[in-house]
């Protein structure tokens, strides 16, 4: 079996839950990297962060692959430009590939501090 008909835990790596639960995934964390203070408390925000990114990170090789092609269709479809900025900048800012961002994303829009302890925030 090729790579995308491959079952990965019951489920093929084409299987519509996999950019469903991608989608998921990156709201919760666009959630928590986005909201104030008074919404969420911040070393909460950013332990779930981090424990999301670790479970991330955590994936096989090949399930990783999957997720970042979800990703990548999943921002090629989407409609609203803030949202699809995020789902493209997701997989450097947690760290799922080791590219750095480049200055069309760490411009002045996107340069303070962000909750997750680095300097990009895209939500903001």
């Amino acid at each position: 079996m090729g790579f995308f008909t491959r079952k990965v835990a019951g489920v093929t790596a084409m299987d519509p839950l996999v950019p469903a639960l991608a989608g998921l995934v990156v709201d919760a964390f666009r959630f928590l990297e986005s909201c104030d203070d008074d919404e969420v408390d911040p070393d909460s925000a950013v332990k779930m962060m981090e424990g999301i990114s670790g479970e991330l990170l955590r994936l096989p090789q090949d399930q990783r692959a999957r997720l970042l092609q979800a990703l990548a269709e999943l921002a090629e479809a989407e409609q609203n430009p803030a949202r699809r900025e995020f789902l493209e900048t997701f997989p450097a800012a947690c760290g799922l590939v080791e590219e750095l961002l480049g200055d069309s994303v760490a411009d002045s829009r996107h340069s303070g501090p962000s909750r997750f302890g680095g300097t990009y925030s895209p939500s903001r």
